[in-house]
């Protein structure tokens, strides 16, 4: 092969070489949003991995993020790619579900914006990362996490602990607080509702019913004298002295 074929076989794989190197340093291709496999022409290393997946909770539900921190054991990583997955039996098994908020290095991949990938090469030894739950509940989950050191040691689809599912967020119910003020503008509203000029009253003119009429039981009769019927009992009792006094005079005269 003489120089010139060299040179054109050069010009023709250095597109392709710059491609593949891209991809490994600015995140993973596409491609390894189905098997999570990343493009490195080497076999994945067994477990252990060199990074823990650490859970800011054991249960999720629409509307409340979840924290998700990639931490290295011992070393650092360089790349990773993270996605939440269905678990439950059926259809829907193995998908990939919720999104990922983006942070410095890193960006979004996969349809939907399901994944989340490295943006730089760079050395890591710790990433907190925000997973948005989807409108509704898919099941029980796991995270899916791939990680590379470099292109010939790298870990995939390594499983987090399971999320449950939790319960759906309903709106708190609403307090009121009961305060002076409140208390005050009750008391004038009601002072006012009962002002005497705005109540019903009787015209002097309108004979008076026989509810206007005070009703007096037998025993209130019986127990309860009449003050004139007491005054005269009284002024009995006061003369009784004074007619016995006369009489006595008269006998002796």
């Amino acid at each position: 092969m003489n120089v010139g074929h060299h040179v054109t076989l050069g010009v023709l794989m250095g597109p392709l070489l710059m491609t593949s190197l891209e991809g490994h340093h600015y995140g993973a291709g596409r491609e390894a949003c189905v098997d999570m496999i990343p493009q490195h022409e080497s076999r994945p290393r067994d477990p252990p991995a060199p990074v823990n997946i650490i859970l800011s909770n054991t249960t999720y539900s629409p509307g409340v993020p979840i924290t998700v921190t990639l931490a290295a054991n011992s070393g650092f990583f360089k790349g990773f790619l993270i996605q939440a997955r269905v678990t439950d039996p059926g259809p829907s098994r193995g998908n990939a579900v919720g999104t990922f908020t983006p942070i410095d290095g890193t960006k979004q991949i996969c349809d939907f914006s399901v994944g989340l990938t490295h943006s730089d090469a760079g050395q890591k030894t710790k990433l907190m990362l925000q997973w948005n739950p989807p409108p509704t509940l898919k099941g029980n989950i796991r995270f899916s996490t791939t990680i590379v050191v470099s292109q010939y040691s790298y870990w995939v689809a390594l499983p987090s602990d399971v999320l449950t599912e939790g319960q759906t967020t309903t709106s708190p119910p609403t307090t009121t607080q009961v305060t002076s003020s409140s208390l005050s503008s009750a008391a004038t509203s009601m002072s006012s509702s009962m002002d005497p000029q705005k109540l019903d009253t009787v015209s002097p003119s309108q004979p008076r019913s026989e509810m206007d009429t005070p009703i007096t039981t037998p025993s209130q009769s019986a127990s309860s004298p009449s003050p004139s019927a007491a005054g005269g009992r009284q002024a009995t009792t006061m003369t009784s002295p004074v007619t016995c006094l006369l009489a006595g005079l008269i006998l002796f005269w």
